[in-house]
């Protein structure tokens, strides 16, 4: 009897003492904490590492050891410090990555772009072209062949479908081509051509299966103006703007408006009113305004601080409360803290699809400026909305846009077209391809297609880096559906 309650007392403490230490080891775990056997180390706080890749699957490697899962996954339980990150699969370029972990951190790659060694081209033009004129927001690229209004083609990327903007043959084909506007969104181009002395403007609406050519000459002045807008799919009133004066032009009535406004240093247009910027002015008007005055919508001597210089401005507006002032002296200016962006050497810029952060470049930089993020918690100033400079080592930059989502860019410098991540500063971007100089080109991330001219026979090419954006989608609910079994 009594050495039953010996047992029994023995039995007790036995599992009292392993409740002891089983159930804080427990507790420190579920709280991301484990015991490193070295003198240096202990217990320490762990973190981890979460990567998707497109496309998934891919083989990862930590510190050169084979994980046993593929991407998606998540590699938990690391002691804090820095690891060497390889994802690759074949037929893939490899990513790599040194990445480090803290304590209590999750550091998360979930845009791993895997570019194929080699990506699938082909010829969409068998006919040499000289440049590629985008016209952004629409499925629309001119393509110019020789100096002539004939050799304009239109291509429809969405439809893979082309025809002659001006036929062989009509009174305009065998004037030369001075200079094409075109408006974001907008289907319709204005095409300036000139025959010896005399300069013609004709207007065209791109989506017509046959195109039909209309002259508006009558409604120009004498002087080529600086710049010429509108707005709509099927607008009926064009702005001129010729050094500080803005005329209004009605297509369906034939009859212009001269001197419309004055003394304005830029003018843009947005849903049915057209604003004018003065010197310490921002007014507003509709577009069918009939002698009524403009509502001032700013006033003060803050503006005239911000525009002060000689110059003047292209307005455009990404959306109702985000508006950037571009200056013919290369500036950017927005009308959003600190409200100067760019001082000097301003080339363009991309906006996401949401208009909640934008791409902007010089010839040598290329900067994300983001409307959205948010000074830190107990910051004292004000700070704004700040440009982060990603990629600085360019030379001849002259397009940028953004791929897969937001998370990656394809940029031409030069001749020769990179792609490169946004977050991937002090990685060198991957060189895509050479494209004919001063050609310009084209990235839908509805496609995943980059279009460009061929340097050697100026052909029209396609060039596959993404999958089309429908395709992209069935990839994306797949690794949702892995990451929720990982979960369970």
């Amino acid at each position: 009897m009594l050495s039953m309650l010996l047992l029994r007392k023995i039995l007790f403490y036995v599992f009292l003492i392993i409740y002891l230490v089983i159930c804080p080891i427990v507790i420190l775990y579920s709280f991301g904490y484990i015991y490193v056997p070295t003198p240096e180390e202990g217990i320490v706080k762990t973190g981890l590492i979460h990567l998707e890749s497109l496309p998934p699957g891919a083989e990862v490697r930590l510190d050169q050891k084979l994980m046993p899962d593929h991407t998606p996954c998540t590699l938990s339980e690391l002691v804090p410090g820095r690891y060497s990150v390889t994802v690759s699969l074949e037929n893939y370029r490899h990513w790599f990555r040194q990445v480090t972990v803290e304590p209590g951190k999750a550091a998360v790659f979930d845009r791993i772009l895997l570019i194929p060694e080699h990506l699938r081209r082909s010829v969409l033009k068998d006919h040499p072209f000289e440049t590629i004129v985008n016209i952004p927001g629409t499925r629309f690229l001119l393509l110019k062949s020789g100096q002539n209004a004939g050799g304009l083609t239109v291509y429809d990327w969405k439809n893979n479908s082309f025809k002659k903007l001006i036929s062989q043959g009509t009174p305009y084909a065998g004037e030369a081509t001075e200079r094409i506007f075109t408006v974001k969104e907008s289907p319709h181009v204005l095409v300036l051509t000139q025959a010896k002395e005399t300069l013609r403007y004709l207007w065209c609406d791109l989506r017509e299966e046959n195109i039909v050519i209309s002259e508006i000459t009558e409604l120009f002045r004498d002087t080529i103006p600086d710049e010429v807008k509108w707005e709509g799919t099927y607008p009926r009133f064009l702005f001129a703007f010729h050094k500080g004066r803005l005329d209004r032009l009605d297509l369906d009535e034939s009859k212009v408006d001269q001197n419309f406004t004055e003394r304005i240093k830029g003018f843009g247009i947005h849903k049915g009113k057209v604003y004018t910027l003065r010197n310490d002015s921002l007014a507003r008007m509709p577009l069918d305004a009939n002698g009524s005055g403009p509502d001032i919508v700013e006033r003060g001597r803050f503006l005239s601080r911000i525009f002060e210089r000689d110059d003047t401005f292209r307005m455009d507006f990404l959306r109702a409360d985000k508006v950037f002032f571009i200056g013919k002296k290369q500036t950017l200016f927005a009308n959003r803290l600190p409200y100067h962006f760019v001082e000097k050497g301003f080339v363009d810029y991309w906006p996401d699809d949401d208009s909640k952060m934008a791409l902007i470049w010089t010839s040598k930089e290329i900067g994300l400026l983001n409307f959205e993020k948010r000074a830190p918690a107990g910051a004292l100033f004000e700070r704004g909305a700040e440009v982060d400079w990603f990629f600085q080592q360019g030379s001849d930059i002259r397009q940028v846009f953004f791929a897969y989502d937001t998370s990656h860019v394809i940029f031409n410098d030069g001749e020769t077209v990179f792609l490169s991540e946004v977050d991937g500063k002090g990685k060198r971007p991957v060189k895509i391809t050479e494209i004919l100089k001063g050609s310009g080109l084209f990235y839908s991330g509805k496609k995943g297609s980059l279009y460009y001219l061929d340097p050697e026979t100026r052909y029209f090419m396609l060039l596959e880096i993404l999958p089309e954006e429908k395709y992209l989608e069935r990839m994306f609910q797949e690794i949702e559906k892995t990451r929720r079994d990982q979960k369970v």
